[in-house]
């Protein structure tokens, strides 16, 4: 007698699909996580530009209670750590309940939104902080021509170990450097804009070997300065000067050891010619020891000025060395982002 087979029915148990609550916590706790552990990932700067702005608005109420209720440091965190994961887990089930809810063509439509809201967040980012590096200066090709001032501006990636509080910091940031013969000498670091938190500027000066640097970097409750006097025998770039004399790069001595920091190496590279000059657009400085450092600039805007004079470099000593000058208000032209805005 002939049986029809029938189909089995299949025994095994569908996959058990995760909740939304389920994947919001576990989100809400990578990023409370990552939040904590940028500053050692990333370096101070990168966490205070990126996330402090952000974590200021979420921790207002922690802030609010520990100030109302007395707590110590202890259960300050706590508390912030509690409400901080309190809120990502919300956030993240509200946007993960209308992911898993929604149709694949609004999701789609997001993932496009997201894309061209970031695209236009890094294009205005670019444009706001763009810089024209045009050499506008005179002409170092006229027959007996001798540069008076040499200006070298661009950009570097610093990384460097801290052992004060023994931490490493990296970033990237902009330089110019103004250098009237080998006695009067101006570089300018900076990053960012000087009145948004996570920006900061550096300024070194050095007039007939007495040397001054000055910095400020805006946090997210207060700014912070430090600066001092000190004595160097070769600053940034300073050696492509020959007492008034500029001789620019030696192709046979590209690398030199400072005699006063041992430690200390600068290494020209990538030399171009420029009238009858040798000059780098690559300098390396690395410094080896517990205070570790390693910088790479590129020269992107070389210049030969009449200006600025001796007076200017004087004037931005004071500006810096002395805190009753009465340059300290005043706007000598120095490079940057907006400096003249600065507090």
């Amino acid at each position: 007698m002939h049986v029809e087979s029938q189909d089995q029915p299949n025994l095994v148990p569908p996959a058990k699909k995760k909740q939304p609550h389920q994947i919001a916590f576990w989100f809400a706790i990578g990023f409370v996580a990552f939040s904590f552990l940028c500053p050692y990932l990333f370096g101070t700067f990168f966490f205070e530009e990126k996330f402090m702005v952000g974590l200021n608005y979420l921790a207002w109420p922690t802030s609010w209670a520990v100030s109302h209720f007395h707590l110590g440091d202890g259960w300050h965190l706590i508390v912030m750590m509690i409400w901080g994961l309190f809120v990502t887990y919300l956030v993240f089930y509200i946007l993960v309940k209308l992911w898993m809810t929604s149709s694949r063509h609004l999701h789609i439509a997001l993932v496009a939104y997201i894309v061209l809201c970031f695209a236009t967040y890094k294009s205005h980012q670019w444009y706001s902080t763009r810089l024209d590096w045009t050499s506008r200066g005179l002409n170092p090709d006229r027959p007996g021509f001798e540069p008076q001032v040499v200006v070298l501006s661009g950009e570097f990636d610093f990384w460097f170990h801290d052992s004060l509080i023994n931490q490493s910091k990296s970033g990237h940031a902009f330089f110019e450097i103004r250098m009237r013969g080998h006695n009067y000498y101006y570089c300018r670091k900076w990053h960012g804009y000087d009145w948004r938190v996570g920006s900061w500027f550096r300024v070194e000066i050095a007039n007939h070997g007495e040397g001054w640097s000055w910095g400020l970097a805006s946090l997210s409750h207060t700014t912070r300065g430090t600066g001092g006097s000190w004595h160097r025998d070769n600053l940034l770039a300073q050696r492509l000067w020959d007492n008034k004399k500029f001789v620019g790069a030696d192709p046979n001595n590209l690398a030199i050891e400072e005699s006063k920091w041992p430690n200390r190496k600068e290494g020209f590279g990538k030399l171009v010619k420029v009238g009858r000059w040798m000059i780098p657009t690559r300098i390396h400085i690395s410094n080896e020891g517990s205070d570790a450092r390693n910088e790479n600039y590129y020269i992107k805007k070389i210049e030969f000025l009449p200006t600025p004079d001796t007076n200017w470099f004087e004037h931005v000593m004071a500006k810096y060395a002395d805190h009753n000058s009465e340059f300290r208000s005043v706007d000598l032209g120095e490079p940057g982002v907006a400096p003249r805005k600065r507090k």
